[in-house]
């Protein structure tokens, strides 16, 4: 059995993480742990980014996926940053944090 499996919002994730771990601040960081403001977050940043798509023939069996996404390409990575760090201000400024 074969399947497509979207991996955009595996990939966001690793970047919010990455990116509040690196640059901003205490409050960001605080900010972004509220469930809806992080999911504002990955909603706004899903919009703005293509798909990444991986097809798996599994046969009869079911595995799960957990993939290191360093091999996506420089550009993909930068293209989810700009539009995680538009995320943020844009959840900042909406929500008066």
């Amino acid at each position: 059995m074969a399947a497509i499996i979207d991996l955009k919002l595996q990939v966001i994730e690793e970047e919010i993480d990455q990116a509040l771990n690196s640059f901003f601040e205490e409050s960001h960081r605080r900010a972004l742990a509220q469930p809806e403001l992080r999911q504002h977050l990955i909603s706004y940043v899903s919009s703005q980014v293509s798909g990444c798509y991986l097809v798996m023939n599994w046969g009869n069996q079911k595995r799960s996926i957990k993939q290191d996404f360093a091999y996506y390409s420089q550009a993909l990575r930068l293209q989810i940053e700009t539009h995680i760090y538009n995320g943020i201000h844009q959840n900042f400024e909406k929500f008066n944090i």
